[in-house]
């Protein structure tokens, strides 16, 4: 049914149409990645909101007064805490977060003991992860044709992505009129691959915070003329190249620090093109 609520913001007495929503307590939640890499720190998001929602459908609806959520205590198992928020009190509808890092390639759980403050409930959540460490930088070599090549000159394109089906394995040798990409990536002792490097004027974390690595930590001789970036992985993940004009010759290679602060190298050898042979 339409509801004359113009009129109102601006009437006497409008309050008297205005219901404050039950204080319960509703689900209390939290959420973080399923997987922790040591020396990462990792943001845990938790709240407990409000049974009840105040939306658009109900317009003439407040909060109460100290519909807060308060912090008892946070357990990590498998991981140390970077903020610890105990002791803290937060708005119930607004997610509150702590950061940790793990310390183990085995189960992780997160503990937090919450209070509803307008009412006197407790609830602890819990989540589970499994932690992980960097192992190895590795770089794959392809190969694709010069015209097919889409990237930019300090940091891939958006608009311009290179179709996955567009990019062969390399081998021995190449066509004059193909290109070499190099393809970065940190495998994991879980068996993840992943591209921890940020470009330039990027945010430089991940959806869950985490701290991304500046491009400069990722040492290429000699230098890549660009880079671009091809479809999704499994994962859902864009997949990042380094992008080489068509004489490049020789070997190309790689080094970057490990989040363990060891060195990690690798290389690639460029296919070369068959040298014409006259009759």
């Amino acid at each position: 049914m339409w509801r004359p609520i113009l009129p109102c913001l601006f009437a006497l007495g409008c309050d008297s149409n205005v219901e404050t929503i039950d204080a319960s307590p509703g689900r209390a939640e939290i959420s973080m990645n399923n997987s922790w890499i040591q020396g990462r720190p990792t943001e845990v998001s938790f709240r407990w909101p409000n049974a009840s929602i105040c939306n658009f459908d109900d317009w003439f609806c407040r909060w109460p007064d100290g519909l807060t959520t308060t912090v008892m205590a946070v357990t990590c198992h498998g991981c140390t805490l970077l903020e610890d928020p105990t002791g803290t009190t937060a708005w119930s509808m607004t997610p509150a977060k702590l950061t940790a890092t793990a310390i183990t390639d085995d189960a992780i759980t997160i503990d937090i003991a919450l209070r509803f403050d307008a009412t006197g409930d407790t609830q602890t959540v819990s989540a589970t992860a499994l932690g992980d460490h960097e192992t190895a930088l590795e770089a794959d070599c392809r190969l694709i044709d010069v015209a097919e090549l889409r990237y930019g000159s300090t940091a891939p394109d958006g608009g311009q992505v290179t179709s996955a089906s567009a990019v062969h394995a390399c081998g021995a040798t190449r066509l004059p009129t193909q290109a070499i990409v190099v393809f970065p990536a940190i495998r994991t002792h879980r068996d993840q691959r992943y591209f921890p490097f940020c470009f330039p004027d990027w945010s430089c974390t991940t959806g869950w915070n985490e701290p991304l690595r500046p491009l400069s930590q990722l040492s290429i001789t000699p230098a890549p003329a660009g880079w671009g970036q091809i479809g999704y992985s499994s994962d859902g993940k864009l997949v990042y190249f380094a992008a080489y004009p068509g004489d490049a010759s020789g070997t190309i290679e790689l080094s970057a620090p490990l989040l363990s602060g060891d060195m990690s190298s690798a290389s690639v050898v460029v296919p070369s093109v068959p040298q014409r042979t006259s009759n």
